[in-house]
């Protein structure tokens, strides 16, 4: 009997002693991310000497190339707000999720934080906790259900599926092609997704002979999006006519897979602008239509809400930034340089 109280107390040390290393570690951690943190922003040479307002902006990395220039705009218009904008976790040596990235602003005691919504379902706790606190969240790109969030700032959802509503419907009335395809990302805005798909739902509504079917992509990565667009090309009994892609990276993937598989100009893709790779395949004709929007404008807007916030403790709800079609007619005069 003793030797099996002995046995339970030793598991019970154990267990005790890997519970205390653990919150070591990650109290370990922490301190390396704070330091790190702190240390970048000692080190960016924009950084004004003095502001009255500091921002923190999260967005995930993996994007940063196409969220730079929101960025940039941002930072720049803050500081004629007497504000700056850092980018928390940027060049870190490691990936943090943007829960931990949202608890370390906080944390930071920063003014305000510029936030590129998804779905995850913890983003809405880490939103309200920042509103607890006394902390505006502006939302941008995709919303946040939800949550306390101070305002969103985006493109409008449903005149975008309009808009590309009306296109289908050209081609429909010039070549007949009434087999469509719509494609939607599990991991990007799924509201904002939907809201797009009813919207071009009911611009085809007195369209008789228009087919519509859609799927939902897995777009974790880049890989698992071009290998779902890759098994539907190959799968499909009937191939689409057009394609309608409701994301940056689904644009991206079908535009590669389309080309890889030689099915150019016998499927027409529709998407969203997401690089200068497919903007230039607009220019080649290789993708026949792009909704835009400036994203530098988008920057703009983002700290206009938490300058709204914070001076008048109240500020609008929604940020709708303009949107533009490009197509091979107008790419060439500076459209997609938005």
């Amino acid at each position: 009997m003793k030797h099996i109280f002995r046995k339970h107390k030793y598991i019970m040390v154990f267990l005790i002693l890997t519970i205390v290393a653990v919150s070591l570690v990650t109290i370990v951690n922490f301190v390396v991310f704070k330091s790190n943190v702190d240390n970048n922003d000692k080190s960016d040479i924009d950084q004004p000497e003095e502001y009255s307002y500091h921002f923190a902006m999260i967005y995930d990395n993996k994007r940063s190339d196409k969220l730079e220039k929101i960025y940039e705009s941002a930072n720049m218009f803050a500081k004629t707000q007497n504000a700056y904008v850092e980018i928390i976790g940027k060049d870190l040596p490691e990936n943090y999720s943007k829960n931990a990235l949202m608890d370390i602003a906080i944390m930071s005691g920063v003014d305000g934080i510029i936030l590129e919504g998804d779905d995850n379902v913890l983003l809405p706790e880490m939103i309200n906790k920042a509103y607890e606190n006394g902390i505006p969240v502006v939302t941008f790109m995709t919303d946040v259900e939800n949550s306390q969030r101070s305002s969103f700032v985006g493109i409008g959802a449903y005149d975008v599926g309009f808009e590309f509503g009306r296109e289908v419907n050209k081609i429909n009335n010039r070549s007949n092609a009434n087999n469509i395809l719509v494609l939607m990302s599990d991991s990007e805005g799924y509201y904002e997704q939907h809201t797009m798909y009813q919207s071009i739902i009911e611009a085809l509504s007195d369209v008789d002979n228009i087919n519509i079917e859609t799927k939902l992509i897995d777009s974790n990565n880049d890989f698992s999006s071009d290998e779902a667009i890759r098994d539907i090309l190959l799968d499909m009994e009937k191939e689409p006519d057009i394609m309608i892609c409701l994301s940056e990276k689904i644009t991206e993937s079908a535009y590669q897979q389309v080309v890889e598989y030689n099915k150019v100009g016998s499927i027409d893709i529709m998407g969203i602008a997401a690089s200068d790779m497919v903007i230039n395949a607009v220019k080649k004709q290789l993708v026949d239509y792009l909704i835009s929007f400036n994203k530098e404008t988008m920057g703009i807007y983002c700290i206009e809400a938490l300058m709204e916030y914070i001076n008048t403790g109240y500020v609008s709800e929604y940020y709708m930034v303009d949107t533009t079609l490009i197509t091979p007619d107008n790419v060439e005069g500076g459209v997609a340089d938005e």
